[in-house]
């Protein structure tokens, strides 16, 4: 898995090599999970570790959505942020 920068990960998530993107940044979540609940959680560590890295994926794929629905919504239906 190569390193990226906070624009590679949006264009790959957005992008054709979407399951790829998820899968590689599936495995730097737990990864970095374990480390940080290693002191606190004493059983089951892989599977909370698994759980929120699932819920994250979930919440940055929401995100996504909502950016990718503007872009493609004609300008006079564009929302404004405020």
């Amino acid at each position: 898995m190569r390193e990226r920068t906070n624009e590679q990960w949006l264009a790959e998530l957005r992008g054709p090599e979407r399951d790829r993107a998820l899968a590689d940044l599936r495995v730097v979540l737990v990864r970095g999970l374990k480390v940080a609940l290693a002191g606190r959680v004493r059983q089951g560590l892989n599977e909370a570790a698994e759980d929120f890295a699932q819920e994250a994926l979930i919440k940055i794929l929401a995100g996504l959505v909502p950016s990718e629905a503007r872009a493609n919504s004609p300008p006079g239906r564009r929302k404004s942020p405020c």
